[in-house]
């Protein structure tokens, strides 16, 4: 299981472009750079403290380049995996409600989700990192 983040190739390529940019830089983002897409998916916020409200970064917008920092990677995580939880739930409970045909199925999704769910919640993440003379080496184990 991972992030679930849907771009189009122009959106993501228009998303690290911004990175480069003016995210790296913690330079606000103006409105006329950011696509419909990409607020869509949530990867950038409006800025309304600052005048007139331009565009940031969001955690989940730094997933994809790379951005994120550690200690922030589970709040982020978090929220999507209960999110997708509930959506299969409630495909559940509705395909219950209605009789559906597909109802075994709702139950199996739903069922593997859960296992899935429960096998990462009960593992334990590891950070590494390493000093050497040619730089910096991180693992996640």
């Amino acid at each position: 299981m991972g992030f679930n983040i849907q771009l189009s190739g122009k959106d993501l390529a228009q998303l690290k472009l911004l990175w480069q940019e003016y995210g790296a830089k913690n330079y606000p983002i103006s409105s006329y750079l950011v696509t419909p897409g990409l607020l869509k998916a949530g990867m950038l916020r409006k800025n309304v403290y600052i005048k007139p409200p331009e565009y940031e970064f969001s955690d989940l917008g730094k997933v994809p380049v790379g951005a994120l920092e550690l200690t922030l990677f589970n709040d982020v995580q978090s929220p999507l995996l209960l999110k997708k939880l509930l959506k299969f739930e409630l495909a559940f409970k509705h395909a219950e409600y209605k009789k559906a045909p597909d109802l075994a199925y709702r139950l199996t999704d739903l069922k593997l989700y859960r296992a899935q769910l429960q096998r990462i919640l009960s593992s334990s993440l590891y950070f590494l990192e390493i000093e050497t003379n040619i730089g910096i080496i991180y693992k996640i184990e």
